[in-house]
């Protein structure tokens, strides 16, 4: 690994200063949602492995899946080269939410009870120090953990529903202004959320969590796999994933935590506004991917940090440093590294 004597931790520290100076567009992964006790991808493989139980016709496609799974090792990867029938896949979709909804309400009853602090809330509150009025979060996360920090820090968010116990989608609350003296955080959830379902004429609802939704209501989350290419074309996730498009085209930063750069629904824009338009971008992550090393290797100017644990302490990946430098310091946390570019 290279260590050049030119690249110090300040050196570093002032990219990742850079970024949120210019108030991103944050890129929420599950790896965001993993350091809160939210399962990730692993525990949701484990999880579907042990509660999905095919049924009379389905069991031959299932032991296909689980010989794609036991060969790769990638959830998303075998959900591709294995096309699930629709109740089969139904049931995935419900296994998955029981398991993501699980950690999700552990998450804010910690948070309720004031035994977490979320980094999410501090980047927000530090953002709208700026004269921005509307911050952007694009999410592939179905958890709530970033309209959790947005209340626990007493601001306003969207996700593109409006009401009280029955919300409906209204995609105009995501580009119409906001009402002045407010700051708002638009919360882009590309693959849906927990609360989302939708009825049998497509409309779609955000309900309570307690509510056992009527068999007519199917959730709103989108599973990996070649499905989630034609549900997202769909409301009010073409809505939104031209919301994405649009606060990527127009950021002045990207600041990603626990993405690994592997979903084409925001691939495409994030990709072509850092690498073409030379936009500052930070990519935190417990271990970078294949793919988010690939993404950083194709930004050659400046402006680009990577950061993953090594040890007790970092690599970071730079345009200069493009194979690493080992630092002692874990800025590669989200919460250590806003400590080290903004303070307590």
């Amino acid at each position: 690994m290279s260590e050049p004597s030119n690249q110090s931790i300040d050196d570093i520290l002032k990219l990742g200063q850079e970024c949120l100076g210019r108030v991103p567009v944050t890129v929420l992964g599950s790896g965001a949602s993993l350091a809160h006790g939210v399962g990730g991808m692993g525990d949701l493989q484990t999880h579907l492995l042990k509660t999905v139980t095919p049924e009379a016709g389905e069991v031959a496609i299932w032991d296909r899946f689980k010989s794609a799974l036991a060969g790769t090792s990638d959830l998303e990867k075998a959900l591709h080269e294995v096309q699930l029938p629709e109740p089969l896949e139904r049931r995935v979709v419900a296994a998955t939410r029981e398991m993501v909804i699980e950690g999700d309400r552990g998450l804010l009853v910690q948070l309720v009870q004031g035994k977490v602090n979320l980094p999410h809330t501090r980047l927000f509150r530090h953002l709208f120090t700026s004269t921005h009025t509307r911050l952007s979060v694009v999410t592939t996360n179905y958890d709530r953990l970033a309209e959790y920090a947005a209340d626990a820090g007493a601001m306003n968010h969207s996700t593109g529903f409006a009401g009280a116990y029955v919300r409906s989608f209204e995609s105009g609350r995501l580009t119409s202004p906001v009402p002045q003296g407010t700051r708002q955080v638009d919360i882009l959830k590309v693959h849906g959320s927990l609360d989302w379902f939708m009825d049998d004429s497509e409309n779609s609802f955000a309900l309570p969590d307690d509510l056992n939704a009527p068999a007519t209501h199917k959730p709103l989350m989108v599973t990996p796999g070649t499905g989630k290419y034609l549900a997202t074309h769909m409301e009010p996730f073409r809505s939104i994933i031209a919301c994405s498009d649009s606060a990527f085209a127009s950021a002045r930063s990207i600041f990603c935590v626990g993405y690994g750069f592997r979903d084409m629904h925001i691939q495409p824009k994030l990709t072509k506004r850092v690498a073409n338009e030379r936009v500052p971008v930070v990519v935190l992550a417990k271990t970078l991917t294949p793919e988010a090393r690939a993404f950083l290797r194709l930004c050659k100017h400046s402006t680009v940090l990577g950061l993953e644990q090594s040890g007790d302490g970092s690599t970071a990946y730079t345009s200069a440093v493009p194979d690493g430098i080992k630092l002692d310091r874990p800025i590669w946390r989200f919460d250590e590294f806003l400590r080290s570019t903004i303070g307590d």
